[in-house]
């Protein structure tokens, strides 16, 4: 058996090494492991098919968040992959049960629910991250074609956004920012009511981070940071600029400062935002290159229609403002709800006639 097995393996190796590559990407996960325990050599093709970078990701909008966790899952493990991280994110709420309306518990059941879910699927030891985003793009894993969700434009937002990734020669890990500890019963919304400052362990936070770069690639600065805090939590820009002074200048650091977020391994429970780390392995294989990381900014705007002025700003509570405003030529007072129906418009009738534009009525 072992004979005739060599030799069927052999045979098919004779077809060359960019038609099974071809073959080999598109097989799912439990037929690529089968493939790998034919042969010797197909094993060592399987092994460098498997150490090539590669990033995934896929987009549910089914309105069942199991359901949707289970239709993205498939999706990124349907060709094959070493699972290195993953980031998910929500927009907006799939409802938890039919008694509970606070928004707040909407998200906060949606993200911790799928954190579960995905961990359930990919393993606890892959660093997961789930976060509460205003709105998704991308491929839909059903229909394979790309959609966005903008619940802010009145449209159903139930959605979820799953990236996967494997860069190698770097290892990942999630390292939390926690509160102090006489604050830690109390969530960060609630401080922020009470308008009491938060006071984060960010000495820790640095110290941990440093420490994990240095044990994995013997320098004290990771090659890249992906950070996300708790919309409620304040201060996280001094936070930001601490890390700038503690971190090397060619560490990237990048993130969400404004979200809800649940991380796997959390066991805290009084975190107030959690880094995704990426460290240089000094242990990698030979022949593996060095990954990366580059951040470009960009505006993404492009001025549509007349400007407006704003007159008079209000606050109404710690998140919402009303604002009242002039259209330019106009001494006429406009609210907030009017502003946006005259933006609406002018954009609309921009793109009718086939102009490209990307805009943020008001931030």
């Amino acid at each position: 058996m072992e004979v005739y097995t060599d030799t069927i393996a052999a045979a098919i190796h004779v077809i060359g090494e960019d038609n099974l590559l071809n073959i080999f990407t598109r097989l799912p996960e439990t037929s690529f492991a089968s493939a790998a325990c034919v042969s010797r050599s197909w094993n060592l093709f399987c092994e460098r098919l498997l150490s090539r970078p590669k990033l995934a990701s896929a987009c549910s909008f089914n309105h069942s968040l199991k359901a949707a966790v289970k239709e993205v899952v498939n999706k990124v493990l349907s060709e094959p992959i070493r699972l290195h991280f993953a980031i998910a994110s929500i927009a907006t709420f799939y409802e938890p049960e039919p008694d509970i309306y606070d928004d707040d518990v909407f998200s906060e059941y949606a993200v911790e629910k799928a954190r579960d879910l995905i961990t359930e699927a990919l393993g606890a030891h892959v660093p997961i991250i789930v976060n509460c985003s205003s709105e998704t793009i991308g491929r839909d894993a059903v229909s394979d074609e790309f959609k966005e969700s903008q619940p802010n434009l009145g449209e159903d937002g139930d959605s979820i956004l799953l990236i996967v990734g494997f860069l190698p020669g770097l290892k990942v890990t999630t390292i939390p920012l926690l509160k102090q500890i006489q604050q830690s019963l109390l969530s960060s919304r609630v401080l922020q009511l009470l308008q009491v400052p938060e006071a984060f362990m960010i000495h820790e936070f640095v110290t941990n981070i440093r420490e994990f770069s240095t044990s994995v690639s013997g320098r004290n600065s990771p090659a890249a940071i992906i950070m996300f805090a708790n919309y409620y939590s304040r201060g996280m820009m001094g936070v930001v600029e601490k890390m700038g002074y503690a971190m090397s200048p060619e560490t990237v650091i990048v993130g969400d400062p404004s979200c809800e977020f649940r991380y796997s391994n959390d066991t805290h429970g009084i975190s107030a935002a959690v880094a995704l780390v990426f460290a240089v392995d000094r242990n990698k294989p030979s022949g593996i290159g060095e990954t990366q990381f580059h951040v470009v900014l960009s505006s993404g705007l492009s001025p549509v229609g007349p400007t407006y002025k704003a007159t008079s700003v209000i606050k109404r509570n710690m998140l919402t403002f009303t604002i009242t405003a002039r259209r330019e030529g106009s001494r006429e007072n406009i609210d907030g709800e009017t502003i946006l129906n005259q933006v609406y418009d002018e954009v609309c009738y921009s793109l009718s006639l086939g102009k490209n534009y990307k805009f943020c009525p008001l931030s």
